[in-house]
């Protein structure tokens, strides 16, 4: 396996477990309280 064949795997699962932690905030909190946590959390950093 090459390192950018890796690289691409490695991204892939990545954006796969923030879909479903994204999925998970939204299903806990709602929709409307994630939205307002994300823009809490973007104006932190």
């Amino acid at each position: 396996m090459s390192v950018s064949e890796e690289g691409r795997r490695l991204l892939e699962r990545l954006k796969e477990r923030r879909r479903d932690l994204m999925h998970g905030f939204i299903e806990y909190l709602g929709e409307e309280d994630t939205v307002e946590l994300l823009l809490l959390v973007s104006r932190a950093v």
